[in-house]
């Protein structure tokens, strides 16, 4: 990146303009600018409208604005307002290429709608115009976010838009990370330009459980027991995990992954060096989380009973198995699930899946009523306080009854994963047995 210090306000504003006109006389297409308010861009607007007024294309810029002030244009605190009377009314820049934040709308309203409007520029830089393509923006999420779905046919000469690995970080992320810096949003970043699901990306940067996580506490664990690189080696494949070895990169995968992972994916400290390296090292116990479950004064019965072996055997609980079967441990990426879902059925004194729907059914009953009586108001009172008191109401029913459906549904993958385990366990058990007899008969 070049820096240019300038000692005067006058000389960096023309800098800056002139650097524009150099951009825009050698490339072709539409040109983004984000404005902002404040005394600097009071002083560069009548710059642009007087000398440079003739010397720059107004018709490709798009104007933008990364900040604004809730208040109407005509209010002279709007940082539109004042775009407008120093730059836009003494020009001819097309309204259609000024994309003004609406201060006189509700803030949450306006940053949907200017999500939307991000995602349209997107795809204009990406595709020029030239495929047919859907944008939606997603605000059922704490994220906003926008999906793309175009025509791979191009509308202009017939030609297929080619997509690859390659062509994703220099066009579409390259793009989308741009889009992001130039509104001042928050820029995902991967190691080794590796993408990263978001989902993935938000638990890690959390602290949260993911799958990377299961398998670097097993690493950890395989490491505080392994003496050589061959041991550890075989330690993990108690855990269940299989091994491509005979490569540059050493790679493992669990029963239930596709592909393999290498070791140097995991993070920094997970390579093979620094793992032989750790395997020297004194060996400390290793200990998994901060969450805690005390163990129940009484004796417990049906799905209760259920969910406290379950997060016994995901190796939560303060006493711990003596081994942590994979067939449970690859859920402990929803650990605050299983214990919400527990806290609940103790909460509620519920057992059994037949209690579990008796509880969903008045519920549900009262989801319907509220629903009704809200159709009613519509139609009467649309601006009615009682409106937003049933949303609030109806929210929170539908919350419970989802939690209770979740665990009607989890519960019985819980009861199959308890089951494999126990195989598994079997299985280690007579290997175990059988290798001891043999080391016996030697």
């Amino acid at each position: 990146m070049n820096i240019h210090s300038y000692s005067v306000a006058h000389e960096a504003i023309e800098a800056l303009t002139r650097r524009m006109a150099d951009r825009m006389l050698g490339s072709a297409g539409s040109f983004h600018v984000a404005l902002s308010g404040g005394e600097t861009a009071k002083r560069l607007f009548p710059f642009w409208s007087g000398p440079f007024a003739d010397r720059l294309d107004w018709d490709r810029i798009r104007f933008y604005w990364v900040d604004e002030r809730c208040v109407p244009p005509d209010d002279p605190q709007s940082n539109f307002g004042t775009a407008e009377r120093l730059l836009f009314s003494l020009l001819t820049v097309p309204a259609s290429h000024v994309h003004r934040i609406r201060g006189e709308q509700p803030p949450e309203t306006e940053a949907e709608r200017y999500t939307h409007l991000i995602g349209q520029e997107l795809a204009e830089q990406l595709l020029k115009g030239q495929y047919e393509v859907v944008i939606t923006t997603h605000l059922n999420t704490s994220h906003y976010h926008n999906h793309l779905v175009w025509n791979s046919v191009s509308m202009v000469d017939g030609k297929k838009y080619h997509s690859n690995a390659k062509s994703y970080f220099t066009e579409v992320r390259q793009i989308s990370d741009q889009l992001c810096r130039k509104y001042g949003l928050s820029v995902i970043q991967t190691n080794q330009g590796k993408a990263m699901h978001y989902a993935q990306w938000k638990a890690e940067a959390e602290g949260k459980p993911t799958w990377r996580t299961v398998i670097r506490m097993d690493i950890r664990d395989a490491i505080g027991v392994s003496f050589s690189w061959s041991q550890f080696v075989k330690e993990m494949e108690k855990r269940g995990y299989t091994w491509k070895l005979n490569r540059k990169y050493p790679a493992l995968k669990t029963p239930d992954m596709e592909r393999y992972v290498r070791l140097r994916s995991l993070g920094k400290g997970y390579g093979e060096a620094e793992i032989r390296e750790k395997i020297l090292r004194p060996k400390i116990q290793q200990v998994y989380g901060k969450t805690q479950v005390q163990f129940p004064k009484r004796k417990l019965t049906g799905l209760q009973k259920l969910y406290f072996s379950y997060l016994y055997r995901m190796g939560v609980l303060q006493q711990k198995p003596k081994r942590i079967s994979y067939a449970v441990r690859s859920d402990i990426r929803k650990l605050d699930l299983r214990i919400r879902q527990m806290e609940f059925l103790q909460k509620e004194g519920i057992n059994t899946r037949e209690e579990l729907a008796a509880y969903r059914k008045p519920l549900e009953e009262q989801v319907l009523s509220l629903m009704k009586e809200r159709r009613t108001l519509y139609r009467k009172e649309p601006g009615g306080m009682r409106i937003q008191e049933i949303n609030g109401e109806l929210k929170e029913l539908r919350k419970k009854i989802r939690l209770s459906q979740q665990i009607e549904i989890q519960s019985k993958e819980m009861e199959e994963r308890l089951k494999q385990a126990k195989e598994q366990e079997q299985i280690q058990e007579s290997s175990g047995k059988q290798r001891r007899e043999e080391e016996r008969k030697r």
